[in-house]
């Protein structure tokens, strides 16, 4: 199965409205993106629709989440399910 990239990630904040998509992006956290929990809500939606990996709980009700560790955190979902 195909791993979740950094790309991707930041296809996914164009889509909740992030744009421009700032250089150190995925190093940022949901909020000093600026992200409210409706954007969370998105990305984990487009995250379970697009590549099966169900961490919406997670992004939700977790800690306040940089987005380089939402890649690794959909990795290791996806890599979880498909053993």
């Amino acid at each position: 199965m195909a791993s979740f990239t950094e790309s991707e990630m930041r296809g996914l904040l164009l889509k909740v409205g992030l744009n421009p998509v700032p250089e150190n992006a995925t190093a940022r956290t949901f909020a000093q993106l600026g992200l409210d929990s409706l954007a969370r809500i998105q990305i984990a939606t487009h995250l379970r629709e697009d590549h099966g990996a169900d961490v919406e709980a997670t992004l939700v009700d977790g800690k306040d989440l940089t987005m380089d560790e939402v890649v690794a955190m959909v990795n290791a979902a996806l890599t979880s399910t498909s053993r």
